[in-house]
């Protein structure tokens, strides 16, 4: 997203087992960090599971876990929060356009 403080990566491993495999490490690495719970805890979650979601819903319970938090916005903040797409963009915006678009709209 544009302008999110988070990051949003995807990577794709073009049947490139190396890469697959460590695509698959540095992914249970983040899980293991963010459910606080071991690298090998969240290796036999996935095997046992077999699925990502199933494996994060299964540590929903004790101190860290993920969730899906609540996007919506109360009515009093609609008001006053700035458009989505200039705060929360689907692709980057160039710098350039976005200086010229905000200044021929202050003229």
């Amino acid at each position: 997203m544009g302008f999110d403080s988070e990051c949003d990566v995807t990577l794709e491993a073009l049947n490139d087992e190396q890469v697959s495999s460590f695509i698959t490490k540095f992914r249970n690495s983040l899980l293991s960090e963010h459910l606080d719970v071991s690298i090998s805890d969240i290796n036999k979650a996935m095997q046992h599971k077999g699925s990502l979601i199933k494996t994060i819903e299964s540590y929903t319970e004790g101190g860290k876990t993920l969730k899906n938090l609540e996007s919506e916005i109360p009515p009093i903040l609609a008001t006053i929060t700035p458009d989505v797409n200039l705060v929360d963009p689907e692709k980057t915006i160039d710098p350039g356009k976005l200086a010229k678009k905000n200044s021929t709209r202050h003229h």
